[in-house]
Protein backbone atom coordinates (compact mmCIF):
# COMPACT_ATOMS: atom_id res chain seq x y z
CA UNK A 1 0.00 0.00 0.00
CA UNK A 2 1.46 3.56 -0.59
CA UNK A 3 2.43 5.66 2.03
CA UNK A 4 1.86 9.34 2.37
CA UNK A 5 3.50 12.15 4.40
CA UNK A 6 2.41 12.43 7.77
CA UNK A 7 3.28 16.39 8.75
CA UNK A 8 1.53 17.02 11.36
CA UNK A 9 2.96 16.76 14.62
CA UNK A 10 1.04 16.94 17.65
CA UNK A 11 0.64 20.38 19.59
CA UNK A 12 2.12 20.59 22.80
CA UNK A 13 -0.18 22.26 25.79
CA UNK A 14 -0.06 26.11 26.05
CA UNK A 15 -1.86 27.35 28.69
CA UNK A 16 -2.27 30.13 26.24
CA UNK A 17 -4.90 28.83 23.92
CA UNK A 18 -8.43 30.69 23.60
CA UNK A 19 -11.07 27.59 24.58
CA UNK A 20 -13.46 27.78 21.87
CA UNK A 21 -16.22 26.96 24.54
CA UNK A 22 -16.05 30.33 25.48
CA UNK A 23 -17.11 31.62 21.63
CA UNK A 24 -20.03 29.52 21.36
CA UNK A 25 -23.22 30.74 21.43
CA UNK A 26 -26.25 28.05 22.52
CA UNK A 27 -27.80 26.56 19.73
CA UNK A 28 -29.37 23.02 19.12
CA UNK A 29 -27.00 20.80 17.39
CA UNK A 30 -28.02 19.61 13.76
CA UNK A 31 -28.70 16.30 13.27
CA UNK A 32 -26.71 16.52 9.86
CA UNK A 33 -24.43 18.99 8.19
CA UNK A 34 -23.41 18.74 5.34
CA UNK A 35 -20.36 21.95 4.14
CA UNK A 36 -18.83 20.18 1.03
CA UNK A 37 -20.47 22.54 -1.32
CA UNK A 38 -18.51 25.32 0.70
CA UNK A 39 -15.13 23.59 -0.11
CA UNK A 40 -12.65 23.84 -3.00
CA UNK A 41 -11.88 20.94 -4.92
CA UNK A 42 -9.54 18.19 -3.30
CA UNK A 43 -6.39 19.00 -3.48
CA UNK A 44 -3.17 16.58 -3.79
CA UNK A 45 -0.09 17.58 -1.43
CA UNK A 46 1.90 15.24 -3.18
CA UNK A 47 4.96 13.61 -1.07
CA UNK A 48 5.42 16.82 0.94
CA UNK A 49 4.04 16.46 4.71
CA UNK A 50 1.96 19.85 4.40
CA UNK A 51 -0.95 18.51 5.59
CA UNK A 52 -1.40 21.31 7.94
CA UNK A 53 -0.99 23.86 5.91
CA UNK A 54 -3.34 22.51 3.70
CA UNK A 55 -6.14 22.11 6.07
CA UNK A 56 -5.47 25.48 7.25
CA UNK A 57 -4.60 27.61 4.09
CA UNK A 58 -6.12 25.68 1.33
CA UNK A 59 -9.64 24.05 2.93
CA UNK A 60 -10.03 26.50 6.40
CA UNK A 61 -9.20 29.58 4.96
CA UNK A 62 -10.58 29.12 1.35
CA UNK A 63 -13.85 28.03 3.13
CA UNK A 64 -13.42 31.10 5.19
CA UNK A 65 -13.63 33.47 2.53
CA UNK A 66 -15.85 31.81 0.57
CA UNK A 67 -18.56 31.90 2.77
CA UNK A 68 -17.80 35.32 3.71
CA UNK A 69 -17.60 36.66 0.20
CA UNK A 70 -19.60 33.96 -2.24
CA UNK A 71 -16.59 33.37 -4.64
CA UNK A 72 -16.36 30.52 -6.57
CA UNK A 73 -13.69 28.28 -5.19
CA UNK A 74 -12.30 26.77 -8.54
CA UNK A 75 -10.54 29.91 -9.37
CA UNK A 76 -7.11 29.75 -7.40
CA UNK A 77 -7.58 33.75 -6.91
CA UNK A 78 -10.26 32.51 -4.03
CA UNK A 79 -8.10 29.53 -2.85
CA UNK A 80 -5.48 30.14 -0.67
CA UNK A 81 -1.62 28.75 -0.53
CA UNK A 82 -0.51 26.27 1.49
CA UNK A 83 2.76 26.62 0.57
CA UNK A 84 2.17 30.44 2.04
CA UNK A 85 2.26 28.93 5.23
CA UNK A 86 4.17 25.50 5.63
CA UNK A 87 7.35 27.62 3.91
CA UNK A 88 7.42 29.57 7.28
CA UNK A 89 7.42 27.22 9.70
CA UNK A 90 10.12 26.91 12.09
CA UNK A 91 13.37 26.82 10.88
CA UNK A 92 14.08 22.97 9.63
CA UNK A 93 16.20 21.92 6.62
CA UNK A 94 14.08 19.25 6.11
CA UNK A 95 9.98 18.30 4.86
CA UNK A 96 9.45 18.28 8.95
CA UNK A 97 5.97 18.74 8.81
CA UNK A 98 4.41 21.76 11.33
CA UNK A 99 1.77 21.92 14.08
CA UNK A 100 -1.56 23.21 14.01
CA UNK A 101 -0.78 26.25 16.02
CA UNK A 102 2.21 26.68 13.95
CA UNK A 103 -0.07 27.10 11.16
CA UNK A 104 -2.88 29.21 12.64
CA UNK A 105 -0.07 31.77 14.60
CA UNK A 106 1.56 32.72 10.62
CA UNK A 107 -2.49 33.34 9.43
CA UNK A 108 -3.03 35.11 12.61
CA UNK A 109 0.02 37.58 12.39
CA UNK A 110 0.38 37.77 8.43
CA UNK A 111 -2.63 36.34 6.51
CA UNK A 112 -1.89 34.17 3.18
CA UNK A 113 -1.89 35.36 -0.48
CA UNK A 114 -4.14 33.18 -2.96
CA UNK A 115 -3.10 30.07 -4.55
CA UNK A 116 -2.73 32.37 -7.86
CA UNK A 117 0.05 34.45 -5.95
CA UNK A 118 2.04 31.63 -4.31
CA UNK A 119 1.33 28.53 -6.32
CA UNK A 120 2.35 24.89 -5.15
CA UNK A 121 5.11 23.40 -5.58
CA UNK A 122 6.83 20.76 -3.89
CA UNK A 123 10.27 21.78 -4.46
CA UNK A 124 9.59 25.10 -2.81
CA UNK A 125 8.83 23.83 0.16
CA UNK A 126 11.62 25.83 2.40
CA UNK A 127 11.77 29.29 -0.24
CA UNK A 128 9.89 31.85 1.64
CA UNK A 129 7.36 34.35 0.38
CA UNK A 130 8.58 37.37 -1.70
CA UNK A 131 7.63 40.69 -0.29
CA UNK A 132 4.79 40.90 -2.97
CA UNK A 133 3.53 38.07 -1.51
CA UNK A 134 3.48 39.14 1.81
CA UNK A 135 1.48 41.91 1.11
CA UNK A 136 -0.98 39.92 -0.79
CA UNK A 137 -1.42 37.72 2.26
CA UNK A 138 -1.70 40.90 4.93
CA UNK A 139 -5.73 41.45 4.40
CA UNK A 140 -6.09 37.69 5.31
CA UNK A 141 -5.18 37.97 8.69
CA UNK A 142 -7.66 36.06 11.21
CA UNK A 143 -8.74 37.82 14.46
CA UNK A 144 -8.24 34.63 16.25
CA UNK A 145 -8.19 30.85 16.99
CA UNK A 146 -9.33 29.12 19.52
CA UNK A 147 -8.51 25.09 20.56
CA UNK A 148 -11.87 22.52 20.39
CA UNK A 149 -11.52 20.55 23.57
CA UNK A 150 -14.38 17.78 22.76
CA UNK A 151 -16.81 16.28 20.69
CA UNK A 152 -20.02 18.59 22.03
CA UNK A 153 -18.23 21.64 21.17
CA UNK A 154 -17.16 20.25 17.28
CA UNK A 155 -20.99 19.04 16.91
CA UNK A 156 -21.60 22.49 18.16
CA UNK A 157 -19.09 24.45 15.69
CA UNK A 158 -20.09 22.56 13.22
CA UNK A 159 -23.62 23.65 12.59
CA UNK A 160 -22.14 27.08 10.63
CA UNK A 161 -18.34 26.39 10.41
CA UNK A 162 -15.25 24.08 9.91
CA UNK A 163 -12.70 23.48 12.25
CA UNK A 164 -9.29 21.60 11.54
CA UNK A 165 -8.69 18.84 13.78
CA UNK A 166 -5.06 16.62 13.40
CA UNK A 167 -4.92 12.56 13.82
CA UNK A 168 -2.68 10.37 15.34
CA UNK A 169 -2.14 7.80 12.64
CA UNK A 170 -1.16 4.41 13.51
CA UNK A 171 -0.05 1.42 11.16
CA UNK A 172 -3.78 -0.04 10.95
CA UNK A 173 -5.20 3.77 9.76
CA UNK A 174 -3.09 2.96 6.67
CA UNK A 175 -4.00 -0.44 5.87
CA UNK A 176 -7.51 -0.74 7.01
CA UNK A 177 -9.60 -3.22 5.37
CA UNK A 178 -13.22 -2.50 4.10
CA UNK A 179 -12.02 1.00 5.36
CA UNK A 180 -13.19 0.88 8.92
CA UNK A 181 -10.19 2.05 10.73
CA UNK A 182 -10.13 0.14 14.40
CA UNK A 183 -8.84 1.77 17.48
CA UNK A 184 -5.42 1.27 18.32
CA UNK A 185 -3.90 -1.28 20.57
CA UNK A 186 -2.54 -0.01 23.69
CA UNK A 187 1.05 0.68 22.86
CA UNK A 188 0.51 0.73 19.32
CA UNK A 189 3.63 2.86 17.74
CA UNK A 190 1.79 5.42 15.76
CA UNK A 191 3.46 6.55 12.61
CA UNK A 192 2.63 10.70 12.52
CA UNK A 193 -0.47 12.91 12.37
Amino acid sequence: MARYALGCLKDPYDHRDYDMAAYLKAAPVAEEVDHSPQFPPVFDQGPAGTCVACATAYYDKTFQKGVEHHWPLTDSQHQFSPLFIYSQRRKQPEDGGMTIREAMKIIQDQGVCSLACMPYDVHRINVPPTTEQRKAAQPYRARSYARINSIGEMQAYLVTNCFIAGVMVHEQFMDAPGGVIPMPEPGTQFLGG
